[in-house]
Formats: C-alpha cells, sequence, structure tokens
C-alpha cells in the first residue's frame, strides 16, 4: 500500500517540459511510481483531476531566520506553495555569535527579528542550526551566513579594513559555518558593516566558501547610479575565487538608470559565458523595501546606530542630514530616496513606535503635520530608534519583465512581517508571477515559471533530490489550481494570503490542504 496516491494531475516536471496528466504514488517520503493509471490503494488518495501538481518552489531570498519557528502561524511561504527557503540573506545572519558584540547583533538583526522575543541559545553557526533543527518547521530552510555578521563577530561595527589575524579570523568562522551546513555566504554591501568590506576581504572570505562549492549570495554595493560597477566587482570576485554567484533581488532603481539595465544584463551574460557561474534572483513587484535607517547616508552610521540617532537630537546635524538625502550628496551611496524621485515615493512600511503611519507615505505625513517631509523623516528615526521598514517606488515594469526572461533569473521573495503588515512580495510573490506573467503573449509560459521557482534553484543550490518530479526524488509536491491561483496582497493590504494551493506535500506529508494549514512539524535544516 502507498502513503499517498495522487489521482489524475497535470504533472509539471520542473524541467520545462509539457506537461502530462498521470497518477504519482509516494511511499516513505518519496516519489515511488508516476504511471498514467495506478490502481493499488493507498492511505490517502488525493483527486488532483483539472489541477497541475509540480515540484514544491524554492524560495532564493528570505529573510526567515527567526521567525520560521519564534512566530507563531507562520505560514507566508507555504501558502504560496514554497516548500524551501533560503535564510540568512544580505549578510544578515543570526549566527556566529560572539558574546563581546551581542549588544551590536541583537540591534543588526533588529528587523528581522520581527518584535520577537527569544533567547540567544547558540554561538556558533553550528549550535544554531542544531536548535533551529530542534523547533516545529512548516517549510524546509537553506540556511546562508551573513558577511556583516561574522564581521561583527570579529570587529563588532569598526569600519576599518580587518587586518591579517582578523581576516585569518573572518575566514575560520566562514569555514565552520560551511562545516556545519551553511549553502554559502550573503553579503550586504549597501549595510553597514558589510559595506566596510572591501574587494580583497570578500575574496578572501569567498575562497573558502568556493572550497566547498558554494554559493555566494549578494546585495550589490549599488543598484542604481553605480548599478554597473557594482556588478562588476561582483563578477570578479566570482572570475578570482571561482564561487558560483547570486546577484540578490536584481534590478536597477531609478527612472534614470532604467536604461542601464540592458547592459547589466549583456554583462552577465558575458561572464556566463566565460565560464563564471552567475544567477539572479527576483521579486516581481517596481517597488523595492528596506530598512527605515537605509535612508541614512551610510557614512554617517559608522560609529552604530545608536551614536547615530545620539547626534541627530542636534537641530543642525539633521538639517546636514536632510540636505545630503534631498540634495543627493554624501558620497557614493545608494539613496533609496532619490530613486524613488523624492519623498512622495517613499512609503513607511513597519514602525514600531509611531504605527498610525503604517501604509502612509512621507508626503502624506507631511501634509498633516504642516512639516517638511525631510523633517518627518528625523521625527520618525528618532522616535522608533532608527528601526521600521519602507517601501521605495524606484523600479519599471518593463525592466522587471526584461530579467524574469532571462534563463539565469530565479525567484526570491525577499519578505518579511511588520507592524502594518509587510510589502506585499511576503505573500504574494510566486502566485503574482503567475498571475500577472504567464500565459498568452505574457512573459513566461507554465512550464518556464515553473522551472524558475524549481529545478533552477535545485541545480544552483546543489539539490540534488529536490526540484523536480522524477521516481525517487523527495516528495516535496504542490497541487495548483492555476486558473485560480491568485495573489491578493497589496501594498494597502499586504497581509491577505493567495487562493489556488489545494495541497501542500512536504516529504510526503500533507502540510496544506484546501488553503488551511494541516501541520507544521515536517519542516527541516537543509544542509549543504
Amino acid at each position: 500500500m502507498f502513503d499517498v496516491l495522487i489521482k489524475e494531475g497535470l504533472i509539471y516536471d520542473g524541467k520545462g517540459s509539457k506537461p502530462f496528466r498521470a497518477d504519482m504514488a509516494i511511499k516513505d517520503g518519496k516519489i515511488f511510481l508516476i504511471k498514467s493509471k495506478i490502481e493499488k490503494k493507498a492511505q490517502t488518495i488525493i483527486d488532483a483531476k483539472n489541477k497541475a501538481v509540480t515540484p514544491g518552489f524554492i524560495d532564493t531570498h528570505g529573510h526567515s531566520d527567526i521567525i520560521s519557528w519564534a512566530m507563531k502561524d507562520y505560514d507566508f511561504k507555504i501558502r504560496q506553495g514554497v516548500t524551501t527557503e533560503v535564510m540568512g540573506s544580505c549578510g544578515l545572519s543570526v549566527a556566529p555569535c560572539n558574546s563581546k558584540y551581542l549588544d551590536l547583533l541583537d540591534k543588526y538583526i533588529e528587523t528581522i527579528k520581527c518584535g520577537l522575543d527569544f533567547e540567544w541559545k547558540w554561538e556558533s553557526f553550528s549550535q544554531y542550526l542544531n536548535y533551529v533543527e530542534e523547533q516545529s518547521l512548516v517549510n524546509n530552510l537553506i540556511p546562508f551566513v551573513g558577511h556583516g555578521t561574522i564581521r561583527m563577530a570579529v570587529m563588532g561595527f569598526s569600519e576599518k579594513s580587518p587586518n591579517q589575524t582578523e581576516l585569518k579570523s573572518m575566514q575560520q568562522l566562514v569555514r565552520k559555518a560551511l562545516e556545519a551546513g551553511a549553502f554559502g555566504l550573503s553579503a550586504g554591501l549597501v549595510y553597514p558593516p558589510g559595506n566596510y568590506g572591501d574587494f580583497k576581504e570578500l575574496v578572501a572570505l569567498n575562497e573558502i566558501v568556493s572550497e566547498f562549492s558554494g554559493v555566494f549570495s549578494v546585495h550589490m554595493r549599488n543598484e542604481s547610479d553605480n548599478l554597473l560597477l557594482a556588478i562588476e566587482e561582483v563578477i570578479k570576485i566570482a572570475q578570482r575565487t571561482d564561487v558560483k554567484l547570486l546577484i540578490s533581488h536584481f534590478k536597477s532603481m531609478g527612472q534614470s538608470n532604467w536604461n542601464k539595465l540592458d547592459k547589466a544584463l549583456e554583462l552577465i551574460k558575458e561572464a556566463q559565458d566565460s565560464g563564471v557561474s552567475v544567477w539572479v534572483d527576483q521579486y516581481p513587484y517596481t517597488a523595492n523595501s528596506t530598512f527605515l535607517n537605509a535612508l541614512v547616508p551610510p557614512g554617517e552610521l559608522n560609529q552604530g546606530l545608536e551614536d547615530f540617532l545620539q547626534k541627530l537630537e542636534n537641530d543642525n546635524y539633521a538639517k546636514k542630514i536632510i540636505s545630503k538625502i534631498e540634495l543627493n550628496k554624501g558620497g557614493n551611496w545608494e539613496n533609496f530616496v532619490a530613486n524613488a524621485g523624492g519623498w512622495e515615493g517613499v512609503m513607511l512600511l513597519s514602525l514600531p513606535n509611531t504605527p498610525k503611519w503604517n501604509g502612509k507615505f512621507i508626503t502624506d505625513i507631511a501634509q498633516e503635520t504642516n512639516k517638511k517631509p525631510g523633517e518627518v523623516f528625523i521625527d520618525l528615526l528618532l522616535k522608533n530608534r532608527g528601526h521600521g521598514l519602507v517601501i521605495n517606488f524606484t523600479m519599471s515594469e518593463e525592466n522587471v519583465k526584461k530579467i524574469m526572461k532571462k534563463p539565469f533569473q530565479m525567484f526570491g521573495s525577499d519578505g518579511l512581517p511588520g507592524e502594518s503588515g509587510g510589502h506585499p512580495r511576503l505573500y504574494g510573490t510566486f502566485p503574482k508571477i503567475f498571475n500577472d506573467f504567464t500565459g498568452h503573449n505574457s512573459v513566461l509560459n507554465l512550464p518556464e515559471a515553473v522551472k524558475k521557482m524549481t529545478s533552477l534553484p535545485a541545480q544552483v543550490f546543489d539539490l540534488k533530490n529536490r526540484g523536480v518530479i522524477a521516481e525517487g526524488k523527495i516528495a516535496d509536491i504542490n497541487i495548483i489550481d492555476f486558473d485560480n491561483f491568485r495573489d491578493r496582497a497589496t501594498y494597502q493590504n499586504p497581509m491577505r494570503p493567495p487562493t489556488g494551493v489545494k495541497a501542500v506535500l512536504l516529504a510526503g506529508e500533507i502540510v496544506l490542504n484546501d488553503d488551511k494549514l494541516a501541520k507544521n512539524e515536517f519542516g527541516k535544516v537543509l544542509r549543504n
């Protein structure tokens, strides 16, 4: 007797092949048999007639290091059919820890804590993974170790380059994380302290990643004015170290930079043609989301957030910060406000101490309070102690489609819940792709879209037993009604889950049934 029998489903194998109708039998967590008709009995029979059967989706970019196990009713990914997700992106991981700098690390990861309290029951990356494995998980997790966290464990919030001893300590921490099962190193080169890391430092760390055939997942130094220079930097790191390169949430921000995308895509294609393993992930929206304090010129944060907030109490200093942002001065930095066309393109997403402004544009608040937009921003920084999330409308729909068509592109949601819910990508990334970008005369056909969510990321992360539907593979399976697979999350109401997911199986166990969460205990920490 089989454990599960899925009857008459339209099977998308994940390889981009034309779908075919068949029955699928599952036993001991794996796909046992695929055949046009299977008569043998099963403990559970699922009627998949007129439904699509796909491999479980893989989210290539996430920040669920804490919320995946500490948040009650964590369901953002599984309701979209995501059975496996990356955590530890953008240089932010919650291990390894150095007790000397634990307070700094706790503040550094404030945004991915999402207001949750927990005990630091680990120091090493291995101890952290062991702890997470003991928790109830609703889906599988692919861990990355963060460059910012590694740097902080050795050097605190220092902006100087590491000396030889410090660099060797950082390399050792990367090695230990990879030995524990990390799939690679992530970096957030736009955020302190990650942006203090220079080319030499990143090469030295990625030489260790390359030994483990790992991935360098990077939020580049710039995604706007200096986009091309930023791409050239990370490609050179990959060339020098022979590491797999994954460029995070790939985009070209700011209307004046939209025309740079063709050259950016050309640089990636040239690198791939020369033998460099370069990939990008993307979310299907024209607005990005980032930390409230990321709108500040990063050089102002070189002594830490609390030091900056103390200086911000001085009116003259505050006026200097506003001037740098509004006049786009202050050196070579990612000016999210300028890229959004000014304060009118910045929406407040998650403010812990002033939640009444969540969902409002800064210019709306300025009008309501009879203040200038820059003054509103300073006020919000101080009242929220620098914490919170914002949404910046910086991208073009045409460019989103151009990126999506490329064979080296995959999908990553990069979503986090906040006081007002979050960016709609948290609940909407995967259904939105099918809803808005597949079908007749659209960007992708259905088999292509499924491939970019399944076998392609499985190939990049070297997940040999996942990402395709074939006999002997692990039975991470989605049963979806594509006709009714709809994203319902909006910028104004981001916490509305999608419709159309009939069932999700994790290693043959039903974890979602008719849009209802059934069990949350079959997720695993995957180890490289």
